[in-house]
């Protein structure tokens, strides 16, 4: 909320004087969050959004967003948000002298229970709460009887069976990889070596002590009157999720909007004097640090918010619920947004944190659809003009065209495909990722130096295969305004290390000169020879910046945004059109 300044004087001053809670509230008017919740997803019907936000001088706000009468006491499944209430439990029992963090996870089990270890490091109870166990994301005995109820059946002698036989396919405390059933393993151990269940014990020790009376596991008759109904992606009602004791510590926590305000009141001014205070700041602490640059901290997540501020995230999401909370500590603000199936509830957390970050990213997505497939198109009309101006018959130009076209449809699917199904990944994990970029290089070049290359070598001018790099130039304006939006590192933006905006840039000014006759293959040459080395620069910077071994800049976040959709046509349709291009005109040069 915002003061306007109505009029001068004595009564304006003590207007503001009288009002410094509203003179220093970060958060927007209810009406205003209201109109950009609704950007997060569909809000209809008996779905809807509740959100809590917490100011700097302590105030709080809830404001339910939908038709639905959904208040601040109303319940949700936060799904994976329990793993903060995990990490501060760990974190707690630490207090008490019970475990230690560093303690293997082995100590707290049954002596018979064989736990999975690698090169002769053992899994520590900080390695299941940091994601960075080795421990995959799911048990490969996950076989739900009940599909709309999948954890209920997932019994502790099930999770026991797991690990007696998994083997670790990855280093312990080096590389993370989010696992429910670290989580899971996590809260049962604890509670077993406090001799209780997962949910009497984070009762006790924080639900209890902080006055967080709605949140709970297990529900009364009263407390199901006052949950919202789950519904899937489609809007369909779903079943509730029950988790088992395997699971409980990773996402079965239950709560409303007026306990979770509550919980991050107490992340941002946590009890003095108390070992629960001790716990909490223990916990907002950094405990692993990612090869990617992320941080983690026994249960909460910190991020670097636009490059600037620290703060502290954990989303949820169960069958029938999406959640997220946020806490920004320099600046004192909090955030929980509970809904029962809305997708965009983690970037409207941002965004009610800093207006920068967008609630959708819809603006910077169509550009990477729609520019991709102009490339496509323009390649298949510069073979069809290629082959007949190099004395191909109108037939078979035209089967020149539709033979690249056939080709193009089938790279351009298949990459967006596995891009979209999230088959794409870097090492240590299937490196896919790593034989797609070799793929663009051996099919851009291969076309290049093939008689495809040959005859748009021939066939075009330079004014054409000059101008059509000009691409370039919106391509690096869209590259930047993806990192504007938290999606890309910097350096992979004009902003940083790569120049390639210059190429766009010049292309243009280059056409210009060849048009009017004022520059000839000299000038082509030079141009071509800046384009190529500033094309390698920026294709080192994105190597160098993935996750993989190798990586130089660690500056959140890693380059892994190219191997989803639609981002994954950037290396596959657009690097591989400028690859293309170079040859294509290095071969001309050879001709001219």
């Amino acid at each position: 909320m915002h003061l306007s300044i109505l009029a001068a004087g004595v009564f304006a001053l003590t207007l503001a004087a009288s009002t410094p809670a509203l003179a220093q509230a970060h958060f927007p008017s209810d009406e205003d969050i209201r109109k950009v919740a609704r950007q997060a997803g569909t809000i209809a019907g008996e779905v809807g959004i509740v959100i809590g936000v917490l100011e700097a001088d302590g105030s709080r706000r809830v404001i339910a967003v939908g038709d639905a009468p959904y208040n601040g006491r109303t319940l949700f499944e936060i799904g994976s948000i329990t793993k903060v209430f995990t990490g501060i439990l760990l974190a707690e029992m630490a207090e008490r002298g019970e475990v230690r963090v560093e303690q293997p996870i082995a100590e707290l089990l049954p002596a018979d229970v064989v736990v999975p270890s690698r090169n002769g490091r053992q899994i520590r109870l900080v390695d299941l709460s940091t994601h960075s166990s080795g421990l995959p994301r799911m048990p490969d005995n996950f076989n739900p009887g009940d599909a709309g109820n999948p954890y209920v059946d997932y019994t502790v002698a099930r999770l026991y069976d797991f690990l007696r036989r998994h083997e670790l396919r990855r280093d312990i405390g080096v590389e993370a990889e989010y696992s429910n059933v670290g989580v899971g393993l996590l809260g049962h151990a604890l509670a077993r070596r406090a001799g209780t269940s997962y949910e009497a014990l984070v009762t006790s020790r924080i639900l209890a002590p902080l006055g967080m009376t709605a949140t709970k596991i297990t529900l009364s008759f009263a407390d199901i009157a006052k949950l919202a109904p789950g519904h899937n992606a489609n809007g369909r009602k779903v079943a509730n999720w029950d988790l088992a004791e395997a699971f409980s510590g990773a996402g079965a926590l239950r709560s409303n909007v007026d306990d979770m305000l509550t919980f991050l009141a107490a992340n941002l001014s946590p009890p003095e004097n108390a070992t629960l205070g001790r716990a909490i700041r223990r916990a907002q602490t950094a405990h692993f640090t990612g090869r990617d640059g992320r941080k983690s901290g026994l249960g909460w997540g910190l991020s670097l918010l636009k490059q600037e501020r620290n703060v502290l995230t954990h989303g949820g999401g169960t069958g029938g619920y999406l959640t997220f909370v946020a806490l920004d500590p320099e600046r004192r603000l909090g955030v929980v947004v509970l809904s029962n199936q809305v997708a965009g509830v983690s970037r409207l957390g941002l965004h009610l944190l800093d207006a920068r970050i967008p609630v959708s990213h819809a603006a910077v997505e169509w550009p990477f659809r729609v520019l991709p497939v102009i490339l496509a198109l323009l390649l298949v009309a510069g073979v069809y003009v290629a082959w007949r101006r190099t004395g191909a018959s109108r037939r078979r130009s035209i089967l020149a065209a539709a033979g690249m076209t056939v080709g193009l449809m089938l790279w351009m699917a298949t990459t967006y495909v596995a891009a979209w199904l999230r088959v794409l990944q870097f090492p240590p994990g299937p490196p896919t990722m790593v034989v797609v970029f070799m793929l663009v290089f051996v099919l851009s070049v291969g076309l290049g130096v093939s008689p495809v290359g040959r005859r748009l070598a021939a066939g075009l001018p330079f004014v054409v295969l000059v101008g059509v790099q000009a691409f370039r130039l919106p391509l690096e304006l869209m590259m930047h305004r993806a990192y504007e939006y938290g999606l890309m590192p910097r350096q992979m933006s004009y902003s940083g290390l790569n120049f390639d905006i210059v190429t766009g840039i010049t292309a243009i000014v280059v056409v210009v000169l060849l048009a009017t006759g004022r520059a000839g293959a000299g000038t082509v040459r030079a141009w071509n020879w800046l384009g190529t080395l500033l094309l390698i620069n920026i294709v080192l910077i994105a190597g160098l910046s993935a996750p993989t071994p190798w990586r130089v800049f660690r500056d959140a976040p890693a380059n892994t945004w190219i191997a989803t959709a639609p981002y994954i046509w950037l290396p596959t349709v657009m690097v591989a059109f400028a690859i293309l291009g170079h040859i294509v005109i290095y071969r001309a040069l050879r001709r001219a």
